[in-house]
């Protein structure tokens, strides 16, 4: 009975060892996914810094802000440029008082009900 004992002794102690492993792993899973999400939460929150010196400083800002800041100005202008070709070929206005794309024959807003 000496091998079949070895043999059962070593599929114990695999299954032991593949235990261990499996807990090792969902274990650094999880703690990858707790880093993870608190660098989630510095992107953030940098994001929100970036933001609102923008929106404070960013008519007047530092030396070092200026290039960083200029370049936000110019997306934001070619973001409107490229919005206003969407409508176009959408045939598509916007509302001057909700900022709602009504279609272009529309006389008032789906919206707000404002007078286009």
């Amino acid at each position: 009975m000496g091998f079949f004992d070895d043999v059962k002794d070593t599929v114990v102690n695999t299954s032991r060892g593949v235990g261990n492993k499996a807990k090792e792993l969902a274990e650094v899973t999880k703690l990858k996914n707790a880093i993870t999400a608190q660098e989630r939460k510095i992107r953030e929150q940098y994001e929100t810094i970036g933001r609102l010196y923008v929106e404070n400083y960013g008519q007047q800002p530092e030396a070092m802000f200026k290039e960083a800041i200029a370049a936000i100005h110019s997306a934001k202008t070619i973001i409107a440029q490229k919005q206003e070709e969407l409508n176009e070929l959408k045939s598509v206005k916007i509302c001057p008082a909700c900022g709602a794309a009504v279609e272009e024959e529309s006389a008032f807003c789906n919206k707000c009900g404002a007078k286009i």
